[in-house]
């Protein structure tokens, strides 16, 4: 667990350092990082769903198997909370990528306040660059949509992942709910620490 907590630290930490506000570009200048939740996890092809064409299916080898960070991280400034964000690497025996969150959804058991579903959808149009955070626009835009699935409990079981090269067109799609996953974990290799009921709260699309 906590190895797994220090390397989302390092992950982030290494990149994002100073603030920098322009039209184009927001970072955050933090002084402290606390990890909310993290997990990794070999995430494996879902039977009869083509993820061919995707820049995920760039990175795998003969196996197909990808392997999963996700981390949610509070980044503070003289103790006081900045903001709070989600990260994605998807890794292969090709290569990785990594994203920050733009936009989650929620989906409770009806009647109640738990969650059923939290989906967070990341995309190439925010991305780290040195010691920004950069908003850009520019095609192509790659993007992956990770779903976590919780018991009435509120015990995350599984995750999901799709991803696309079209990432305005995904994002259309992840608001409409109508992006099909590519993915899932392998159960058994899921390792995760803190609170998996977390969000970043940006349901609102930025």
């Amino acid at each position: 667990m906590k190895k797994l907590i220090l390397s989302v630290m390092l992950i982030l930490v290494l990149t994002l350092t100073v603030v920098i506000i322009t039209a184009e570009s927001v970072t955050y200048d933090f002084d402290d990082v606390n990890v909310v939740y993290a997990a990794s996890f070999t995430a494996k092809p879902i039977a009869d769903i083509d993820s061919s064409g995707t820049w995920a299916s760039d990175l795998v080898g003969d196996d197909k198997l990808l392997t999963i960070t996700y981390g949610i991280v509070e980044l503070k400034k003289d103790g006081e909370l900045l903001t709070t964000e989600e990260f994605l690497k998807v890794s292969g025996s090709k290569g990785s990528k990594r994203f920050l969150i733009n936009s989650v959804t929620y989906d409770y058991y009806e009647g109640t306040t738990s969650y059923n579903r939290i989906r967070s959808f990341f995309w190439s149009a925010k991305k780290l660059e040195g010691t920004s955070i950069v908003k850009d626009s520019t095609k192509p835009i790659y993007s992956a949509s990770l779903s976590r699935k919780f018991d009435e409990s509120g015990n995350m079981h599984s995750f999901f992942l799709s991803f696309s090269n079209e990432g305005e067109g995904a994002s259309q799609n992840f608001w409409q709910d109508s992006d099909s996953p590519m993915y899932e974990d392998d159960t058994t290799t899921i390792i995760e620490s803190g609170d998996a009921t977390t969000s970043s709260d940006k349901e609102v699309k930025r």
